[in-house]
């Protein structure tokens, strides 16, 4: 037999075998509109009106990453840096809020919130597009009255029902890839950088209730000061 013919007929099972394992690979995620159900995305975090020239010490141990790992209707997200660690744990379509702050004594709040416990944003949607870790993104403009207006990036391709409710921007309907959160004046922008197609423990989404229960309020005030701390130094 011609050794040509030989390593044509071994390519055509290489390229078969790998077709197998990518297709097998996006089932394993995606459903047949391509829509995402399952992963893991990593956000980097800037603070853009924090002078880290100015103050490069408290500089380094701001947070620069969030994790979030999701499945289905459920997320958790993770910011840890030095001796602060923020964990939320969600299920959107049951509008169930678990958070925790680990710094210090630990404290944590769980149930639901409302929308008069956020703060207020009018949302306008455009028509430009553009790809963002991966995702086709839509873009959109959060106007505030006392942040200006903000621009956002979103993905419908996640299959996750209403994923901003617990936010101010609970009008976007898909999933946020780039945002601006501001905690008591402090700017934080969040940015996805990769997604990871992975399998999650539904463990992941079990809280773990450490330290002293606190009402939403509390928490927020007690999250408030810490970011004060850092940013303020």
């Amino acid at each position: 037999m011609e050794p040509n013919y030989i390593e044509h007929v071994m390519r055509k099972l290489l390229f078969n075998l790998f077709g197998l394992i990518v297709v097998s690979s996006l089932t394993t995620s995606c459903n047949s509109n391509n829509e995402i159900k399952e992963g893991v995305i990593e956000f980097t975090i800037s603070f853009p009106s924090f002078d880290m020239d100015s103050h490069p010490i408290t500089g380094m141990l701001l947070p620069k990453r969030q994790i979030v790992s999701f499945r289905g209707n459920q997320f958790h997200a993770q910011i840890k840096k030095a001796m602060v660690e923020i964990n939320a744990i969600s299920n959107t379509e049951e509008r169930y809020l678990y958070s925790e702050l680990k710094f210090g004594s630990p404290i944590y709040f769980e149930g639901t919130i409302s929308a008069s416990d956020l703060n207020k944003v009018s949302i306008q949607f455009t028509d430009k597009r553009d790809t963002i870790a991966g995702f086709e993104v839509k873009q959109a403009f959060a106007t505030s009255n006392d942040y200006g207006i903000i621009e956002l990036w979103y993905t419908e391709k996640i299959t996750m029902k209403d994923p901003n409710w617990h936010t101010p921007y609970y009008e976007v309907p898909g999933m946020l890839l780039a945002y601006t959160i501001f905690e008591n004046g402090v700017a934080m922008r969040f940015t996805a950088t990769s997604y990871s197609s992975e399998a999650i423990d539904e463990s992941l989404f079990t809280p773990s209730r450490q330290g002293t229960s606190t009402d939403f309020k509390t928490f927020k005030n007690e999250l408030y000061s810490v970011l004060d701390n850092f940013t303020k130094t």
